[in-house]
């Protein structure tokens, strides 16, 4: 009974590292999401500086700069 109790505790461990391992990497994504107010249009904006426009209205959306 132990034994069963000690896997049990052992695997839900693992599991929880694995999720929080997925939202390690899901937070460092090199880019983040952006919708256009003009026409609506979603995009993803990456984190490289410089300044970002709407692909389909031109309407300038961020601008990235370096620390």
């Amino acid at each position: 009974m132990i034994t069963i109790l000690g896997i049990f505790l052992l695997l839900l461990g693992l599991v929880g590292a694995f999720v929080m391992l997925l939202l390690a990497i899901r937070s460092m994504s090199a880019s983040y999401p952006i919708q256009c107010k003009k026409c609506g249009h979603s995009l993803e904006i990456p984190t490289q500086p410089g300044e970002y426009c709407c692909p389909s209205c031109g309407v300038p959306l961020a601008k990235v700069e370096e620390k």
